[in-house]
């Protein structure tokens, strides 16, 4: 896409409803190529470091057909002290 051409184009509200159903769509397409654990404790651990609530978390990871964010929580808890072998499995 040509950053020029959509110049003329209204910016994208990100809070807009639509848009959180573009965003489970692109994880849908994530989901074709890799595990729903690894695009979930990747958003979970985002948010969490931008300071979004535990709840919001949740509520954002379920609404776009994610894991929860206690289930994001345990996997992020894994990789992040270097446990990959359990991060990896599909359990």
């Amino acid at each position: 896409m040509d950053v020029d051409a959509s110049e003329d184009q209204e910016p994208l509200n990100f809070k807009h409803k639509v848009i959180l159903n573009d965003i489970s769509d692109i994880f849908e397409l994530c989901k074709s190529k890799c595990p729903t654990k690894y695009s979930s404790v990747l958003l979970f651990m985002t948010m969490r470091y931008f300071g979004v609530k535990w709840k919001d978390c949740n509520d954002f990871l379920t609404k776009i057909g994610e894991l929860t964010s206690q289930t994001a929580h345990k996997w992020a808890s894994a990789f992040v002290t270097g446990d990959f072998d359990e991060f990896c499995n599909d359990n």
